[in-house]
C-alpha cells in the first residue's frame, strides 16, 4: 500500500519519530547524549524546527516540534538521521553502515488532549521499557529538566565528525566515558543553541489562549507520575537501573519489532480526526487530478501546498484546515 504524501502545516504541532534498523546503539551514555545535543543543536542553526519536547532511546527519538516553515523538517531529520549515523560509524570503526531505517514518522498532534497525551508518553517511555522507574532517574537525554523549568536555551559546542574516534572493543567505564564526553565537547571551535520550549504548544490552540502556562505543566507532571505510578504497579520484576544503563554497550544486539507506522495524524476526538482525514483526501485529490490532466507533477499546487524534492507540505496554512 503507498504511503501516504506528508502534509506539513506551518503553527502546527507533529511528533517526529524513526527507528534503527538493528541493535541499541543509542545507549545512555555520556558520550552519546553529548553527540545527539551537538547534532541536535546545529540542526536547529541550519533549520527553523521548534522543539517542545524529546527523548532519545535507544534505537529511536521521540521529538515534539512545532512547524514553522514546513520545508525545514524534513531538511532538519534528514541532518539529524545522517549526522548520527556518520558518528555511530566512526564509533563502532565502520563505514556506510546502515543505522536509521528509510523515512521517519511524522503525525499532526490535532487537539490539545492528544499533545498532553504524547508529552505523557514520551516522558515515560523509560518507565514503560523498564528502564528506570521515573523520568528524573533515566541518564539519557530528555528535555524533561527544561519541561520543569518552562524552557531552556544552552549553548552547546560542535562535535566535528572528525574528532569523533573509534572505541575500543572492551566497555568503557563511566569515568572513561565522562572523559570521552568531555575531550570531544573540549575540542570544538564553535557552539549552537539548543533550544527547548515546552509551552509553545500552548499557542497552537485558540481555546488554551486564558490557560496558564504552569497550570499546564503541573497537568502533564501529575499524568507522568500516574502513568509511573501504573506501571510500577503491573512490573513483575525491577527495572534496569540508571547503573546499569550508562554501562550497556552501544553494539548490543536487538531485532525491532516495530516498523515506522507513518501515520497521518492524531486526535483524541474521533470526529476532529475524520474531519481532517476528510480534508487531506480531498487535497490529495485535487493535486492528483491537476498532476493527472497536465501529465506532470510541474503544476500549479492547491492553495498554500508547495512539493519542495518531489514531497508535498503546506507553506501556508489553506483556507480550511480543519484542526
Amino acid at each position: 500500500m503507498p504511503r501516504n504524501r506528508k502534509l506539513l502545516i506551518h503553527g502546527k504541532i507533529y511528533e517526529i519519530c524513526f527507528r534503527t534498523e538493528e541493535g541499541l546503539p543509542f545507549a545512555t551514555t555520556p558520550y552519546i547524549r553529548a553527540i545527539w545535543e551537538s547534532i541536535l543543536a546545529r540542526a536547529q542553526s541550519l533549520y527553523r524546527v521548534r522543539i517542545v519536547a524529546g527523548i532519545l532511546m535507544s534505537n529511536h527519538p521521540h521529538l515534539l516540534i512545532r512547524v514553522e516553515d514546513p520545508e525545514d523538517v524534513p531538511k532538519f531529520v534528514a541532518y539529524v538521521k545522517k549526522e548520527t549515523a556518520h558518528a555511530l560509524n566512526r564509533l563502532l570503526g565502520v563505514e556506510q553502515h546502515t543505522v536509521w531505517q528509510e523515512g521517519y514518522d511524522s503525525p499532526l498532534l490535532g487537539d490539545a488532549a492528544k499533545v498532553v497525551e504524547r508529552l505523557v508518553y514520551c516522558y515515560s517511555n523509560p518507565q514503560k521499557a523498564n528502564l528506570e522507574d521515573t523520568i528524573e532517574k533515566y541518564p539519557g537525554w530528555s528535555t524533561w529538566s527544561e519541561f520543569l523549568k518552562g524552557g531552556g536555551v544552552r549553548e552547546i559546542p560542535r562535535i566535528a565528525r572528525k574528532d569523533i574516534p573509534r572505541l575500543p572493543g572492551r566497555t568503557l567505564s563511566l569515568g572513561e566515558q565522562e572523559q570521552l564526553a568531555e575531550e570531544l565537547l573540549g575540542k570544538s571551535k564553535e557552539k549552537f543553541k539548543l533550544v527547548i520550549e515546552p509551552d509553545l504548544w500552548k499557542e497552537c490552540f485558540p481555546e488554551l489562549a486564558d490557560a496558564k502556562s504552569s497550570e499546564l505543566r503541573e497537568m502533564v507532571l501529575e499524568r507522568v507520575r500516574e502513568s509511573e505510578a501504573g506501571y510500577r504497579g503491573a512490573r513483575q520484576r525491577g527495572v534496569v537501573g540508571a547503573a546499569n544503563l550508562v554501562m550497556e554497550t552501544i553494539r548490543k544486539p536487538h531485532t525491532p519489532k516495530k516498523r515506522g507506522k507513518r501515520m497521518l495524524c492524531m486526535f483524541s476526538d474521533i470526529e476532529l480526526r475524520r474531519g481532517y482525514i476528510s480534508w487531506y483526501r480531498e487535497v490529495i485529490r485535487e493535486l492528483l487530478d491537476l498532476i493527472a490532466e497536465a501529465g506532470t507533477h510541474l503544476v500549479k499546487r492547491p492553495p498554500g501546498l508547495f512539493s519542495p524534492g518531489g514531497g508535498l507540505s503546506s507553506n501556508l496554512n489553506p483556507e480550511y484546515v480543519p484542526v
